[in-house]
């Protein structure tokens, strides 16, 4: 298994006491990969994935298609001019894995938040 730098290893305790479980494989690891879930909220189970290329996710299995996982994207985007006109493009922080779990736990929170207004 890959040595588990200082930052991956902040972020995997930054998540942990947020009350998200760090559940990451052995070869997501070696790929710079973090996975944690958090506790399951209305009958959906929910994942984040933290990637060495400055990707953040969140997977969602429930609601309409209780088979297939759904996979959103919490990177932040800006607008930029291509050839074609203007576009947008994801904000990525490569290898900033203490950034990318804040964000994975803003989301959680926000989550969690709102389960809880229903």
């Amino acid at each position: 298994m890959k040595k588990i730098n200082q930052d991956m290893l902040m972020a995997i305790r930054l998540c942990e006491a947020a009350g998200l479980n760090f559940c990451s494989s052995a070869v997501q690891m070696k790929r710079g990969t973090l996975k944690c879930m958090p506790p399951i909220h209305n009958g959906l189970k929910t994942y984040f994935t933290i990637h060495r290329n400055g990707y953040v996710r969140r997977y969602i299995k429930g609601g309409f298609s209780m088979r297939a996982w759904e996979g959103y994207q919490l990177n932040n985007t800006m607008k930029v001019e291509t050839k074609y006109g203007m576009g947008t493009q994801r904000i990525l922080l490569p290898g900033d894995y203490i950034a990318l779990a804040n964000k994975v736990i803003k989301t959680y929170k926000r989550a969690k938040k709102k389960a809880s207004l229903k």
